[in-house]
């Protein structure tokens, strides 16, 4: 039995749920068979349609590696070959063809990084509505991390099958985010990245060991001097000689940092510049970097 074409009951990995959206595809190209089309034509049918078959699952679930083989090999075989049985050899390796079209590519979306693409979405959600009745139910079962920018991780058995899937994404996600910094409290001041591409405790080890308060968010160390709000990073004992380079660079960083102290501390994603998280964003963030 199925609702909105998902099985009941299914678990969120087993491998029958992706059969609706494979059936889907092969019933598109034995449909395409009569058609006679140039390979433009059959890129245009596979981007707008074929690629767009899948979005439902990819949204919710991971899609298993043998899955993922299974339908881009549909994918190939009708790129480069049409409906013919045919063999022709593939000229191009997928993840070129994959690659977006300003960086060399076709533009046909890679099924892994839009299925974390897709899943994304979610733990952008999580931030963004922090009293949606589904964040509160994924809480009491996982647990929120300090900062309430994520969850704990899902062990074993435990907890709700879909979201811990969804989690483990977390790392590739925040990878493209930041931290922008309004009243201080739900950021960490060494441990989170406040500035450059690492927290400060790795970034300046041996500064970050003589902190006083080695957990201490962004609040603790913010005061309040002539209507503006200034850092107050306190430590257990003065610099020795050897550590004075370390820490002029360390304060030369982080006193630039502009305080308001007013606004929540929020959530910031960097691929578009108004910090909105975007699906198409993240599809192109792997190789915007290269």
């Amino acid at each position: 039995m199925s609702y909105l074409g998902l099985l009941l009951g299914a678990a969120s990995l087993a491998l029958s749920i992706w059969d609706t959206s494979i059936e889907k595809i092969e019933r598109r190209l034995t449909g395409w068979k009569r058609m006679y089309l140039s390979k433009g034509g059959w890129l245009i049918l596979i981007k707008s349609t074929l690629s767009n078959l899948p979005t439902y699952f990819l949204s919710l679930f991971p899609i298993p590696a043998c899955v993922v083989a299974w339908i881009e090999k549909l994918y190939r075989d009708f790129l480069w070959s049409g409906i013919g049985d045919e063999f022709k050899f593939h000229l191009v390796s997928w993840d070129k063809v994959c690659r977006p079209i300003p960086y060399g590519g076709l533009g046909i979306k890679n099924l892994r990084t839009f299925n974390w693409a897709l899943l994304g979405k979610w733990l952008w959600r999580y931030n963004m509505k922090p009293e949606a009745l589904w964040k509160l139910v994924v809480d009491c079962k996982h647990g929120s991390l300090w900062g309430v920018w994520s969850t704990s991780e899902g062990n074993g058995t435990y907890g709700v099958g879909v979201w811990k899937h969804i989690r483990q994404g977390w790392g590739v996600f925040s990878h493209q985010t930041r931290l922008v910094v309004g009243k201080g409290t739900h950021i960490k001041f060494w441990r989170d990245i406040l500035c450059g591409e690492e927290a400060l405790k790795d970034s300046f080890p041996s500064v970050f060991r003589v902190a006083c308060n080695q957990e201490a968010s962004m609040a603790d160390f913010m005061v309040c001097s002539r209507n503006q709000i200034q850092w107050n990073v306190t430590f257990s004992r003065a610099a020795q000689n050897w550590e004075l380079d370390s820490f002029e660079t360390f304060f030369s960083l982080v006193y630039p940092v502009r305080l308001t102290g007013l606004r929540a501390d929020k959530l910031w994603w960097t691929p578009v510049g108004k910090g909105t998280f975007l699906v198409r964003s993240f599809l192109q963030g792997p190789y915007s970097s290269t």
